[in-house]
Protein backbone atom coordinates (compact mmCIF):
# COMPACT_ATOMS: atom_id res chain seq x y z
CA UNK A 1 0.00 0.00 0.00
CA UNK A 2 3.10 2.52 0.10
CA UNK A 3 4.69 1.63 -3.62
CA UNK A 4 3.54 4.28 -6.24
CA UNK A 5 4.13 3.87 -9.84
CA UNK A 6 5.60 6.86 -12.09
CA UNK A 7 5.26 6.84 -15.99
CA UNK A 8 7.80 9.26 -17.91
CA UNK A 9 6.99 9.01 -21.47
CA UNK A 10 10.19 9.64 -23.44
CA UNK A 11 11.23 9.68 -26.89
CA UNK A 12 14.76 7.79 -28.50
CA UNK A 13 17.08 9.97 -29.64
CA UNK A 14 16.69 8.20 -33.54
CA UNK A 15 15.13 5.12 -34.68
CA UNK A 16 16.31 1.83 -33.02
CA UNK A 17 15.72 -1.56 -33.75
CA UNK A 18 16.23 -3.93 -31.38
CA UNK A 19 17.64 -7.53 -31.95
CA UNK A 20 15.93 -10.10 -30.62
CA UNK A 21 17.60 -12.40 -27.55
CA UNK A 22 17.58 -15.61 -29.51
CA UNK A 23 18.57 -16.53 -32.20
CA UNK A 24 20.59 -13.51 -30.98
CA UNK A 25 23.33 -12.44 -33.43
CA UNK A 26 26.38 -14.42 -35.28
CA UNK A 27 29.64 -14.34 -34.42
CA UNK A 28 33.09 -15.40 -35.40
CA UNK A 29 32.60 -18.85 -37.52
CA UNK A 30 29.51 -18.32 -37.78
CA UNK A 31 28.03 -19.20 -34.86
CA UNK A 32 25.01 -17.61 -33.38
CA UNK A 33 24.97 -16.41 -29.89
CA UNK A 34 22.03 -15.05 -27.34
CA UNK A 35 22.06 -11.39 -27.61
CA UNK A 36 21.20 -10.44 -23.86
CA UNK A 37 19.67 -6.84 -23.24
CA UNK A 38 18.47 -5.03 -19.77
CA UNK A 39 21.70 -5.56 -18.04
CA UNK A 40 20.95 -2.12 -15.72
CA UNK A 41 22.85 -0.25 -13.05
CA UNK A 42 21.63 2.69 -10.82
CA UNK A 43 23.84 5.51 -9.69
CA UNK A 44 23.35 8.99 -8.27
CA UNK A 45 20.10 9.32 -9.51
CA UNK A 46 20.50 7.69 -13.25
CA UNK A 47 19.21 4.21 -14.24
CA UNK A 48 21.94 2.92 -17.09
CA UNK A 49 20.64 -0.31 -19.53
CA UNK A 50 21.72 -1.61 -23.09
CA UNK A 51 19.96 -3.68 -25.76
CA UNK A 52 21.59 -4.60 -29.02
CA UNK A 53 20.14 -3.17 -31.80
CA UNK A 54 20.95 -2.68 -35.81
CA UNK A 55 23.65 -0.04 -36.59
CA UNK A 56 23.19 -0.10 -40.49
CA UNK A 57 24.42 -3.35 -41.45
CA UNK A 58 26.05 -4.10 -37.91
CA UNK A 59 24.74 -4.80 -34.38
CA UNK A 60 25.55 -2.77 -31.71
CA UNK A 61 24.12 -1.94 -28.32
CA UNK A 62 21.92 0.81 -27.74
CA UNK A 63 22.56 2.68 -23.96
CA UNK A 64 19.44 3.99 -22.41
CA UNK A 65 20.46 6.44 -19.47
CA UNK A 66 17.08 8.06 -17.55
CA UNK A 67 17.93 10.73 -14.56
CA UNK A 68 15.32 9.02 -12.22
CA UNK A 69 14.58 12.56 -10.98
CA UNK A 70 13.41 14.20 -13.88
CA UNK A 71 12.62 11.09 -16.37
CA UNK A 72 14.87 12.83 -19.19
CA UNK A 73 16.17 10.42 -21.51
CA UNK A 74 19.57 10.20 -23.14
CA UNK A 75 20.43 7.08 -25.54
CA UNK A 76 23.41 6.71 -27.87
CA UNK A 77 24.69 3.67 -29.52
CA UNK A 78 28.17 2.20 -28.69
CA UNK A 79 28.84 1.54 -32.56
CA UNK A 80 32.30 0.09 -34.06
CA UNK A 81 32.25 0.12 -37.73
CA UNK A 82 32.46 -3.68 -39.44
CA UNK A 83 32.12 -5.32 -35.96
CA UNK A 84 29.01 -7.05 -33.90
CA UNK A 85 28.75 -5.46 -30.76
CA UNK A 86 26.33 -6.59 -27.92
CA UNK A 87 25.49 -7.68 -24.16
CA UNK A 88 26.78 -4.07 -22.70
CA UNK A 89 26.71 -4.19 -18.90
CA UNK A 90 27.35 -0.56 -17.71
CA UNK A 91 28.93 0.00 -14.12
CA UNK A 92 29.43 4.01 -12.92
CA UNK A 93 32.43 5.11 -11.56
CA UNK A 94 33.24 7.00 -8.12
CA UNK A 95 33.48 10.26 -10.37
CA UNK A 96 30.05 9.21 -12.17
CA UNK A 97 31.57 7.84 -15.22
CA UNK A 98 29.85 4.89 -17.10
CA UNK A 99 31.48 2.40 -18.93
CA UNK A 100 30.52 -0.90 -20.22
CA UNK A 101 32.44 -4.13 -21.18
CA UNK A 102 30.24 -5.72 -24.11
CA UNK A 103 31.10 -8.62 -26.78
CA UNK A 104 33.11 -7.99 -30.01
CA UNK A 105 33.48 -10.10 -32.99
CA UNK A 106 33.38 -10.27 -36.89
CA UNK A 107 34.38 -12.32 -39.29
CA UNK A 108 37.84 -12.44 -39.05
CA UNK A 109 38.20 -11.21 -35.18
CA UNK A 110 37.49 -14.45 -32.62
CA UNK A 111 35.02 -13.66 -29.75
CA UNK A 112 36.46 -10.04 -27.51
CA UNK A 113 35.82 -7.79 -25.35
CA UNK A 114 35.28 -4.28 -25.78
CA UNK A 115 34.83 -1.30 -23.34
CA UNK A 116 33.81 2.08 -24.00
CA UNK A 117 32.00 4.78 -22.01
CA UNK A 118 30.62 8.32 -21.07
CA UNK A 119 32.07 10.84 -18.47
CA UNK A 120 30.45 12.49 -16.30
CA UNK A 121 30.51 15.79 -18.65
CA UNK A 122 28.36 13.68 -21.15
CA UNK A 123 31.09 13.05 -23.39
CA UNK A 124 31.48 9.48 -25.36
CA UNK A 125 34.48 7.41 -24.71
CA UNK A 126 34.26 5.65 -27.94
CA UNK A 127 34.14 1.10 -27.45
CA UNK A 128 37.84 0.15 -27.85
CA UNK A 129 39.24 -3.69 -27.86
CA UNK A 130 39.78 -4.37 -24.56
CA UNK A 131 40.96 -8.19 -24.88
CA UNK A 132 41.04 -9.87 -28.05
CA UNK A 133 39.69 -13.33 -28.21
CA UNK A 134 41.29 -16.61 -29.66
CA UNK A 135 39.81 -19.62 -31.40
CA UNK A 136 36.21 -20.63 -32.17
CA UNK A 137 33.53 -22.40 -29.63
CA UNK A 138 30.80 -24.02 -29.82
CA UNK A 139 27.45 -21.18 -29.43
CA UNK A 140 25.97 -23.49 -26.67
CA UNK A 141 29.00 -22.77 -24.44
CA UNK A 142 28.74 -18.89 -24.70
CA UNK A 143 28.21 -18.15 -21.56
CA UNK A 144 26.92 -14.00 -22.30
CA UNK A 145 27.59 -13.27 -19.10
CA UNK A 146 29.03 -9.62 -17.96
CA UNK A 147 29.02 -7.39 -15.09
CA UNK A 148 31.11 -4.40 -13.95
CA UNK A 149 30.71 -3.14 -10.11
CA UNK A 150 32.14 -0.28 -8.56
CA UNK A 151 35.21 -1.37 -6.11
CA UNK A 152 33.84 0.82 -2.34
CA UNK A 153 37.81 1.72 -1.55
CA UNK A 154 38.72 3.01 -4.51
CA UNK A 155 35.49 3.47 -6.74
CA UNK A 156 37.38 2.24 -9.60
CA UNK A 157 35.47 -0.11 -11.79
CA UNK A 158 35.54 -4.31 -12.45
CA UNK A 159 34.25 -5.68 -15.02
CA UNK A 160 33.75 -9.23 -16.37
CA UNK A 161 32.67 -10.84 -19.71
CA UNK A 162 32.77 -13.97 -21.86
CA UNK A 163 35.37 -14.10 -24.99
CA UNK A 164 36.51 -16.82 -26.89
CA UNK A 165 39.35 -18.69 -25.70
CA UNK A 166 41.12 -21.58 -27.54
CA UNK A 167 37.86 -23.28 -28.13
CA UNK A 168 36.17 -22.70 -24.88
CA UNK A 169 34.39 -20.09 -23.72
CA UNK A 170 36.64 -17.87 -21.60
CA UNK A 171 35.76 -15.21 -18.64
CA UNK A 172 38.10 -12.06 -18.39
CA UNK A 173 38.31 -10.08 -15.67
CA UNK A 174 38.93 -5.84 -16.01
CA UNK A 175 39.86 -3.34 -14.27
CA UNK A 176 39.01 -0.27 -15.41
CA UNK A 177 39.95 3.41 -14.22
CA UNK A 178 39.26 7.11 -15.18
CA UNK A 179 41.79 9.73 -15.16
CA UNK A 180 39.66 12.86 -13.69
CA UNK A 181 41.65 15.09 -16.34
CA UNK A 182 41.11 13.06 -19.27
CA UNK A 183 37.50 11.32 -20.90
CA UNK A 184 40.68 8.58 -22.30
CA UNK A 185 39.99 4.91 -21.43
CA UNK A 186 42.50 3.73 -18.66
CA UNK A 187 42.25 0.15 -18.64
CA UNK A 188 44.00 -2.87 -16.73
CA UNK A 189 44.01 -6.19 -18.04
CA UNK A 190 44.07 -8.11 -14.60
Amino acid sequence: GNVKLAQHPTALSKKFTAVSSFPGVTAFGGMVTRASGGMAEWDNGHLWWSQAGKCGNDVCPRMFDVNTQTGVLRDFDFAMPGYVVWSASPGIDKNGNMFAVMAQTNGSTPLSLAVGGMNNAGTLIPAQTAWKGNGNFPADEFGDFFDVAQDPTDGTLWAVGNYASKGNCGARVLHIRSEEHTSELQSHHD
